[in-house]
């Protein structure tokens, strides 16, 4: 081989070893290559990193689970098994969000237990296996819900709670989670309590743990004359009317409390705010 032709290799091996030392040359063509590696990386770490693109939901569930002395294993039972489904189906169509409170007479100054968005995703534009893995992953997350209902029924009380029982403060917790929430949106609030506003210690409350609602036109004429506490105490006058409510009385954990009239008194009240959809399992 030439001398000239020699010195030429030897001087390309040398130019590409300090080249891949120093992490860079002015050669066009690895310059390129280079870039195009780059590009690449950066691209697949886009792709792998990108979020899934949801619907956009004002759906919200609200579940109120009464910590008093009232609430007995059985019916906290038979009320999973009840409501589980029906919250599941609220939240299936396009997503929303769980909150669980706790009530008892520290509720006013007390936040949720319990808050999750279920977020739905959007699958226009994807691929058939994608879209179904997706919306497999989502139905499996709301399975989740009996779980988290099953936790927040079974956790005890805070010492001292369970002796008074605060549901008006209820109604300014669903005032101030969905006031704002558009007309479009579903909004479902569950109670699992006897329902019977027990405090005695606040100035915006009523003991009616020793009162008798002997008949239905007892307990609209009690939620007549209350309902301007609710104006005067939290400055609530109405609540969205795309509302559904449903009241869930522990009838086998207080076997010899009579609560038919219980539920007329809540439909009342809430007939007041302008919540149309009440409804009680007895």
């Amino acid at each position: 081989m030439e001398k000239w032709v020699k010195s030429i290799i030897i001087s390309r091996i040398i130019f590409i070893s300090v080249c891949v030392i120093s992490f860079g040359c002015n050669d066009k063509s690895s310059t390129s290559t280079t870039i195009e590696s780059n590009q690449k990386v950066t691209l697949a770490s886009v792709t792998t990193e990108k979020s899934i693109p949801t619907i956009k939901s004002d759906d919200h569930v609200l579940v109120f689970i009464d910590k008093s002395s009232s609430i007995g294993a059985k019916n906290e039972i038979k009320f999973i098994g009840d409501q589980e489904k029906k919250l599941i189906e609220i939240l299936k169509t396009n997503g929303g969000k769980l909150t669980i409170y706790f009530i008892h007479k520290n509720l006013a100054s007390a936040s949720h237990h319990f808050e999750q968005n279920f977020a739905k995703p959007d699958i226009n534009g994807m691929v058939e296996m994608k879209a179904k893995t997706n919306l497999n992953k989502f139905n499996k997350s709301l399975d989740s819900i009996e779980v988290f209902i099953n936790e927040a029924i079974s956790k005890k009380a805070g010492t001292g709670n369970s002796n008074e029982t605060d549901m008006w403060i209820t109604v300014k917790k669903i005032n101030d989670k969905f006031s704002q929430k558009p007309s479009s949106a579903k909004l479902h609030v569950v109670y699992l309590s006897d329902m019977i506003e027990a405090v005695v210690s606040y100035n915006c409350g009523k003991n009616y743990s020793g009162i008798k609602i002997n008949t239905v036109d007892m307990a609209r004429k009690l939620a007549e004359t209350d309902y301007p506490m609710f104006k005067k105490c939290y400055n609530i006058t109405s609540l969205p009317k795309n509302l559904s409510i449903m009241m869930y009385f522990p009838t086998d954990a207080n076997p010899n409390k009579d609560y038919r009239n219980y539920p007329e008194y809540w439909k009342a009240l809430f007939a007041k705010f302008g919540v149309e959809s009440v409804e009680s399992n007895i």
